[in-house]
């Protein structure tokens, strides 16, 4: 019984761990899109993110491009789009 407990323990684990991953890798490419909408001029293949920080209700996250560095917010959802800021 012990062991069937462990095995499930593991397997949800690791199910968890691999929906996180693919969740993260797919709500990076909405935001580098976002991010090239709201920049414009840009594909979102030139978008770097960094510092991307999902709330309850918003997103913030830094952007580099070969426009410049900006400073970017939206809903935690990306319905309203990205707002960027160009930074110094």
């Amino acid at each position: 019984m012990k062991i069937r407990t462990a095995t499930i323990i593991i397997l949800t684990l690791t199910v968890s761990a691999l929906v996180a991953a693919c969740t993260t890798a797919r709500s990076d490419e909405n935001v580098r899109l976002e991010t090239a909408r709201a920049i414009g001029g840009i594909t979102s293949e030139q978008v770097t993110i960094t510092n991307l920080n999902v709330g309850m209700k918003t997103a913030t996250w830094d952007a580099e491009t070969p426009l410049g560095r900006y400073k970017c917010e939206s809903d935690d959802m990306l319905k309203r789009g990205a707002n960027c800021v160009k930074q110094p």
